[in-house]
């Protein structure tokens, strides 16, 4: 696997927490929604829309939490204290290469080197899939 594999598959992390608090927004809105124009549906119609939504917003959930947790732990794989805070301010806080080498104290130079590092020791699962996780069947 190379190293622009593992950017890619360590970048999943921030869009992650993106989908699960605009799931969270999207379910509560088509609640509302659905309790709102459905006053002629019968109680038991609406309890299985709900239920249908439920479950399938939670599958959603479900299987954005294993991916963040599988990002977390390839993270942890990484024995170098040094560049596992590296990869984890670039990666999943999101911080510059610039911001990340003030907050660790490394020049440039030695972040692109430090990080080139990390990325050839961090382990990705095998059958980790690539593919975006996020879409709708």
């Amino acid at each position: 696997m190379t190293n622009l594999d593992k950017k890619k598959f360590l970048g999943k992390y921030a869009g992650i927490n993106l989908e699960l608090k605009r799931l969270a927004l999207e379910r509560d809105r088509l609640r509302t929604y659905l309790t709102r124009v459905s006053e002629g549906m019968s109680k038991e119609k609406i309890a299985a829309h709900l239920h249908a939504l439920d479950a399938d917003t939670d599958a959603r959930i479900h299987k954005l939490l294993l991916t963040r947790a599988a990002i977390y732990d390839a993270l942890e794989s990484v024995p170098d204290e040094t560049q596992r805070a590296l990869l984890r301010y670039r990666y999943l806080e999101q911080y510059s290469p610039l911001q990340t080498s003030f907050k660790l104290f490394l020049s440039q130079r030695q972040f692109y080197r430090l990080q080139n590092y990390a990325l050839r020791a961090l382990v990705v699962p095998e059958n980790f899939p690539f593919e975006n996780e996020t879409d709708a069947e």
